[in-house]
Formats: structure tokens, sequence, C-alpha cells
């Protein structure tokens, strides 16, 4: 009886986690959750805004970690994704809003944030990929721009080349299973006082 309670529970919990829907080229861009859960660890209890929420792999992993997740992506159906699938894993600590970073700025304060994550738009709309970071979704200038006190994290392409970003930034070059899948660039953080 207690065994057959076990196993219908993990059935729907993999019913549950086959029901995450997924855009193919969304997830292509989206972390891994291990390394998604990486970066939020970065984010432990403080109010974070993520820009470029996409499916909600890395929303996730903040969700367990932030105080409160405000999310902004540009594309509605990733938007609608994203809140279906932080829907079937239980979270209420996050808001998700479809509009650009430009938009959102026009009726909201960075003042209410303790911290920011990034993860921009790096695919045009028919699924190839952008090659340079002043054509992301925003483009990497205008988040390295935002004046902000707090920690900030964006991911950007591991083939990115960019060195010249600044003292008060700092590279962190990930790798999984023998890749390179992930460059974050970071500010405010302990990385940036070494």
């Amino acid at each position: 009886s207690e065994g057959r309670e076990k196993d219908r529970a993990a059935l729907a919990q993999r019913r549950r986690l086959r029901r995450l829907r997924r855009d193919r080229h969304a997830h292509e861009q989206a972390s891994r959750p291990q390394l998604a859960l990486h970066h939020a660890k970065k984010f432990s209890n403080l109010k974070t805004l993520e820009i470029g929420c996409g499916i909600g792999f890395d929303t996730a992993a903040l969700c367990r970690n932030a105080s409160h997740v405000d999310a902004i992506d540009t594309d509605a159906l990733s938007c609608a994704i994203c809140e279906h699938n932080l829907k079937l894993q239980g979270f209420s600590n996050i808001s998700i809003k479809h509009c650009s970073l430009a938009d959102w700025l026009l009726t909201n304060s960075l003042d209410a944030y303790q911290a920011i994550w990034s993860d921009p738009g790096r695919r045009e709309a028919d699924g190839s990929r952008i090659h340079k970071a002043e054509n992301y979704h925003p483009p990497l200038a205008t988040i390295m721009d935002l004046s902000f006190p707090g920690i900030i994290g964006i991911k950007v392409s591991p083939a990115l080349n960019i060195w010249e970003i600044g003292d008060e930034w700092c590279h962190e070059f990930i790798g999984w299973e023998w890749n390179c899948p992930e460059q974050v660039l970071w500010k405010n953080t302990d990385q940036n006082r070494r």
C-alpha cells in the first residue's frame, strides 16, 4: 500500500515534468538545470529582476533562491510557457510580464531590487544565432550600462569575445561535461573583489 502510494506519486511527478512545455529555440538557449542553480545561489534571499526569462529554466532556479522574482521577456509565447512551467512546479514568488526592458523602465524603478539576472535573447525569430552582443535582445551594452548598485549577472554566449568590460565586471566561464556551454558576466559579487 505504501509502495503503491510512492509509485503513484513518482508517476504523477514524471507526468508533471513531461508537461513542462518547451519551445525548441528557447530550450536551446536555456541553461542546464544544474548550471541555473549554480547562478541562482548568488541571489539567495534577494528581490531579483530577471531580464529575458525565456521559458523559465533560470527563473525556476531563481525562485528557489531569491525572495521574489519579477521576470520580463519580449516574447509572449515564452512568457506564457514560463508562467505555465513555474505554476506546475508550485512557485508563487514570481511575477512575469511580457514587455521589453525599455518599456518596463518607463513605469518601474530598479531601486526596488537587490539583484538583476539577465539572459538576453541570442536567437533571431527564425532560430539563427546572434553572434554580436549589440544585436542581443536587449543589447548587452544596455544591460551593462544600467545604473544599479546590486548584483548583476548576464549570461552571454561562451563564444563571445569580450575582454574590455571594465574593472567592475568579471567573467565566469562554466564548464560542463567537457564543454564550455556558458559565459556569465558578473558585477558587484564576491568574484569581483578578488
